[in-house]
Order: C-alpha cells, then sequence, then structure tokens
C-alpha cells in the first residue's frame, strides 16, 4: 500500500510539474491594440534625424504657438511636414494633413515631441543620447484587453496633449502612473516588474542587469495620457498654450481627465483610447553625465519635468477604423493587423510581457 500510495504521489507531482512547464511555454496572453513605431529600426526610415526620428528644434506648437522659439528643445516623431515650414509654430490642423511620417504606418501623420536628452559631462558632452526606438501602443480606455462593448472612442481631431508635469521641482510634483523610467523590458529593473523612477539617476541602470541572452538594458521612459475627455476642445488659434490637457496641475483649461478607480470622472464622460509612449535611449550609465532640456533652476535637466506632446494629426478615417478593428474587439490574439500594404501592416495585438 506504501509503495502504491507512493507511486500515486509521484503521479500527482509529475502532472503537476506538466502543468507548470505547460504554462511557462505557451504563448503569452495578448492585448488588443494598435502599436506604432516612429523611431529606431521599426520606423518607416524616412525621418531625417536620430534613428530616423522627425527631427530636434526648439519650437512647441502646443504650448508656444506664435512664438519662434520654445523654452526648451525637443525631439519630435511622426508627421516630417511640420518641422519644414518656415513656422512650425503657426501650424494649423489642416497643414498637417497628407504629409509623410517617420512612423511605419504612414496615415499615422500625428506629431509626438519631447524634450531632447543629451550628454552633459565625458567625451561626448553636448551630443544628443541616441535614440534606439520611440512607439505608441493606443489600447483600450480602461487598460483591458479587448473592448467588447466597443466604448473606446478615436481621439477627437485636432486634440492637443501635453503629459507630465512640465513645471515640476521634485518628485513630489510628478506622477508616476503618468511619467516614470526604467531599463528596459527585459532587464532586472524592468516597468513591467514594477520597477518605475522618477529620474535616469533613479534608475540607475548601471546596476540592472540583463533577464534575456545579450545586451537588454537601455534607459527607458513611459509616458502615458488620460483617456476621459469632456467633449470640447480649446481654442487652437490663440497664441500661447493651446493644449486640451496639461501635466500642470495649475493649468484651469484641461478638457482630459485621467480615470479615478477605474471610471472617468465626472464632466469627462466620453472615454477615447489610451495612449501610452514609450523613449528607449542607447544609454546604460547612472544618469549623472545626462540631463533633459525641460526644467528650470535646480530641477533642470533632473527628468522631474519630463513629459510628452500629442497632436492628433491622424488621418482620422484610418485612426477610426484602427480603435473599432483593434481595440473594440472581442478577438484576444496576435492576429489582428490594420494597415495600408501587405508589407507594412502595422501590428496590434503584440504580445504582452
Amino acid at each position: 500500500m506504501t509503495s502504491a500510495r507512493t507511486r500515486t504521489i509521484a503521479r500527482t507531482a509529475i502532472a503537476a510539474l506538466l502543468v507548470l512547464f505547460a504554462c511557462l511555454i505557451a504563448p503569452q496572453a495578448a492585448q488588443a491594440r494598435i502599436n506604432v513605431h516612429c523611431a529606431g529600426g521599426a520606423s518607416s526610415k524616412l525621418g531625417p534625424g536620430d534613428a530616423w526620428s522627425a527631427g530636434v528644434a526648439s519650437v512647441d506648437p502646443i504650448v508656444s504657438r506664435g512664438f519662434p522659439m520654445s523654452m526648451h528643445e525637443h525631439q519630435f516623431f511622426g508627421n516630417l511636414g511640420l518641422l519644414s515650414m518656415d513656422r512650425p509654430d503657426l501650424a494649423n490642423y489642416a497643414d498637417m494633413m497628407g504629409d509623410k511620417s517617420s512612423c511605419n504606418m504612414q496615415k499615422d501623420t500625428a506629431a509626438y515631441w519631447a524634450p531632447t536628452l543629451r550628454y552633459i559631462s565625458g567625451p561626448k558632452a553636448g551630443q544628443l543620447v541616441p535614440v534606439m526606438r520611440y512607439e505608441m501602443y493606443y489600447q483600450s480606455w480602461n487598460d483591458k484587453k479587448t473592448d467588447p462593448g466597443k466604448q473606446t472612442q478615436p481621439f477627437p481631431a485636432d486634440l492637443r496633449m501635453v503629459a507630465g508635469n512640465p513645471m515640476a521641482q521634485s518628485e513630489a510634483d510628478m506622477d508616476l502612473r503618468a511619467v516614470n523610467f526604467s531599463c528596459g523590458n527585459f532587464s532586472s529593473k524592468a516597468a513591467r516588474l514594477g520597477m518605475k523612477f522618477p529620474t535616469p539617476t533613479a534608475a540607475n541602470c548601471s546596476t540592472a542587469t540583463n533577464l534575456r541572452t545579450g545586451e537588454q538594458r537601455y534607459l527607458t521612459a513611459i509616458v502615458h495620457f488620460p483617456t476621459c475627455w469632456s467633449g470640447k476642445l480649446n481654442d487652437h488659434v490663440q497664441l500661447g498654450n493651446t493644449a486640451d490637457f496639461m501635466g500642470d496641475p495649475m493649468f484651469e483649461n484641461n478638457q482630459m481627465a485621467y480615470t479615478v478607480n477605474g471610471k472617468c470622472p465626472t464632466g469627462f464622460p466620453v472615454k477615447v483610447a489610451k495612449a501610452r509612449f514609450t523613449w528607449q535611449w542607447d544609454y546604460r550609465g547612472d544618469g549623472t553625465d545626462i540631463a533633459f532640456s525641460s526644467g528650470m533652476g535646480a530641477a533642470a535637466g533632473k527628468g522631474y519635468t519630463f513629459h510628452a506632446d500629442f497632436w492628433n494629426t491622424w488621418d482620422q478615417p484610418t485612426l477610426t477604423n484602427a480603435v473599432n478593428h483593434c481595440i473594440n474587439t472581442s478577438k484576444d490574439d496576435s492576429l489582428l493587423h490594420i494597415g495600408n500594404t501587405p508589407k507594412n501592416p502595422g501590428l496590434c495585438g503584440i504580445p504582452v510581457p
């Protein structure tokens, strides 16, 4: 009897191990979402700048409309016509239509930009830290894997948002749920492992280790935009700040809001796609020899002020089709596609790590 019981326990243990092994090797769950690459090897490779981005300039068509020079330098992605204009600070929605894009989906002619990152000491002082990739994930409004109820709406045409607080003076002035730094998705300091830091120095990628064969430690920034809309847009013709949303808590004209306990707050009933932007730089240092162009006083370059600008100048019918096909679905697989040609489909539904 003891022998039979031993065999039964052994068989049970083996079965459990087989189930565990099957779980480990099974394909990872996928999230239905739009995935667009606008810099790096997966971009359109049409951009003139670093990693085929759209270029670098001290201009800000959202926050500093009507001012030829903005408060700090930005690196641009997406729309390739903006920086070729005589006065990009005075660009209007119609000016952006039909341009080429640095993105792998050519119908994504939206404009994206953020403060530049440069070396401030050492042999590369003054040089841009090379961008390895820049991409956007557009997901369901509440970050669920799919939205079979079809609640997620496309962004309204001409929506202008700035996520992150450009006026932050310390970590207390920033929200790590909106902006955070880590060291690569397959490093020991990955955001998916809960490693979310306020600055590159706090992330200190020099102490990260690789979780996959080969170099995986790259300074990474992730920015999340709000998903609840009031149904109105601000005046985009006035001079000065034309944003419909600013991460600065002192800004009083926000037409967008983040969810609260998974729900849109009162006054912001329209649910739009969640935009999550990801930068990855070819940098593995401790953060002390680099700085962002944004910030004032003691906070200058620290990372507290890192933010991202998004101007929705997508080809709107394409964006609407992509949201309906890639997000408002009950399908949960990695085979959904949306795009212009079979050779450049623009994946949606990529595996979630």
